[in-house]
């Protein structure tokens, strides 16, 4: 790609992350050598100016792709905050790959993935088989009993168990001496025994607007800031309906706002 002094807004740049990331440790490196040797420095300045230009542009992509939606934001317009039952219902919406939305498995992958651990992985690709042989069989539902708690959010197939926690405000409940993912992670096994599910594949997720740790570690911490960031992303996908594309990015624009 051409570099030049000039910034032509009718210029067609290309987003090229390597050679962005190697034209900022070139500058890193001139600056590092400018007290012995000045012309190192000066011969990086055009570099310098076609990095401007390439976040000049982005700024301005960014800017026309936020014209594309209405500026309404009717979660925005509430008088008040949605409620931890609200947001789960939204959840389990987004998450049933049963729903009119056509997201599939779109969100439970994101989640899943961003884990990056085996079982993660595992469940992950046991949820794909199940959606792929019969979707009919997953299950999305919210406020699930245990024996001795409640689960917000729960995920099921036929040989899997995903049980979600969701705090939106308030920290665990502490019941006696056990704090609340103890007895949620001796109830999702339980769950799991009476489905008939491996224990070996059930998974437990804490979600708090700042991901905060859970006192159980089987438990793992996920923010609202990752359920937006997965939500952006998600909304950028081929194929989506545009209200689909519109709900899904104000809701994330929400969520960064109140939650």
């Amino acid at each position: 790609m051409e570099k030049s002094n000039s910034f032509n807004k009718s210029q067609n740049t290309n987003f090229d992350i390597k050679s962005l990331q190697s034209l900022i440790q070139e500058w890193d490196q001139a600056i590092q050598q400018s007290k012995e040797d000045k012309y190192q420095l000066e011969k990086q300045v055009p570099n310098l100016i076609y990095l401007l230009q390439i976040f000049e542009k982005a700024v301005e992509e960014e800017e026309k792709y936020k014209s594309d939606f209405p500026i309404c934001n009717l979660f925005k317009e509430s008088d008040q905050s949605l409620e931890e039952n609200s947001h789960s219902n939204i959840f389990r919406f987004l998450l049933d790959p049963n729903e009119k939305h056509l997201l599939g498995l779109s969100l439970i992958e994101k989640i899943l993935s961003y884990f990056k651990s085996d079982d993660a992985s595992r469940i992950l690709n046991i949820i794909k088989k199940e959606y792929i042989e019969n979707k009919r069989v997953l299950y999305v539902r919210t406020e699930v009993s245990g024996s001795e708690s409640r689960i917000d959010i729960e995920f099921r197939g036929s040989s899997f168990l995903v049980w979600i926690e969701n705090k939106t405000k308030s920290d665990e409940t502490l019941k006696g001496t056990r704090y609340q993912t103890f007895r949620e992670w001796d109830d999702l096994l339980e769950r799991a025994e009476i489905l008939n599910i491996d224990p070996l594949n059930v998974f437990a997720i804490f979600l708090t607007p700042s991901g905060l740790k859970p006192s159980r570690e089987k438990f793992r911490s996920l923010s609202y800031y990752d359920i937006s960031r997965f939500l952006w992303e998600i909304s950028s996908s081929e194929g989506l309906k545009e209200e689909i594309k519109w709900t899904l990015r104000q809701y994330s624009e929400y969520i960064d706002l109140t939650v």
